[in-house]
């Protein structure tokens, strides 16, 4: 595939991000597709989710695609299995145990039954691969702690570092569970310069306690504390990752005494997890995450 530009629609208004398909549409050839990741709407004046009919208006013949695995060499490992188990807290499809504090009578969306999960983590692991998890809300953490509880107890899981991404919104209950289990919290502490503009919103200050918790979990006594970009969704910057998880503000320094920063981890915990931390989270501690002999 050809590309001749990646727009970054990071912190752009919709018009900013029409008016740049514009002028890439009119420079495009056919067979070139235009690209771009990082939009949010909550910036926007107008904060109603973009459709494609906006963007069919100034370049009505191309599709429109985010990045490619695969795209950028042939180095792989594959050890993982990737489950996307709800959605987000923006578009509120994160699946939550309560209703949503801004929609009454709507907890978002659950992809799989208890039944269901089972079958996918225990097939992952009969055959060695790693679960990774895609959990933002409460209702779905507890599924998945409590499949994996279930499963635990009918097979042996030596160090099976087993991932939950995200883990956005969790019972206070739930995060000594992460530790009992052996489960890995995998923060992107990125996403909270977008999310503080609406997490408070969706779910209401008493879940909020425990909602983008990273210092409870260090204190819960978890071993391992990746953080990862969640890259194209935000940028894959480590240093605005690291700068993120120690202020908790934005790039433009707000709020100014941090937000919930009661939750925010150390310098040197950051550093940790954007480097050794994720690498123990892969199973590749002992080729990468620290410079040392032998790596």
């Amino acid at each position: 595939i050809n590309c001749t530009m990646q727009i970054d629609a990071h912190m752009k208004s919709k018009e900013e991000i029409i008016e740049m398909v514009a002028k890439e549409y009119a420079e495009c050839k056919p067979g070139n597709w235009i690209i771009g990741d990082g939009w949010n709407n909550e910036y926007w004046k107008d904060s109603s989710f973009p459709t494609r009919h906006e963007l069919d208006e100034v370049a009505p013949d191309y599709f429109k695609t985010g990045l490619k695995i695969g795209k950028y060499g042939n180095r792989m490992t594959v050890r993982s299995f990737k489950i996307s188990s709800d959605g987000s807290m923006g578009a509120r499809s994160a699946w939550l145990l309560e209703d949503y504090s801004d929609r009454p009578g709507h907890r978002g969306n659950r992809k799989f039954t208890d039944e269901q999960m089972y079958n996918v983590l225990k097939l992952a692991f009969e055959h060695g691969f790693q679960p990774v998890i895609h959990c933002i809300g409460d209702a779905c953490v507890k599924q998945c702690l409590d499949v994996l509880e279930k499963i635990k107890d009918e097979m042996p899981l030596n160090d099976h570092r087993m991932r939950i991404e995200h883990s956005q919104v969790v019972r206070e209950v739930d995060i000594p569970r992460y530790v009992k289990l052996g489960v890995i919290p995998s923060f992107q502490p990125i996403a909270i310069m977008a999310d503080k503009l609406v997490a408070e919103e969706r779910v209401g200050k008493e879940r909020m306690e425990f909602a983008y918790a990273w210092r409870k979990f260090i204190d819960a006594g978890c071993k391992i504390v990746p953080i990862s970009s969640d890259a194209p969704i935000d940028p894959i910057n480590p240093f605005a990752n690291m700068y993120a998880a120690v202020t908790r503000k934005d790039m433009e320094g707000k709020p100014e005494c941090g937000w919930y920063v009661i939750n925010a981890m150390t310098r040197e915990e950051a550093l940790k997890g954007t480097t050794i931390m994720g690498a123990k989270a892969a199973f590749e501690e002992n080729i990468k995450g620290s410079i040392e002999k032998g790596k």
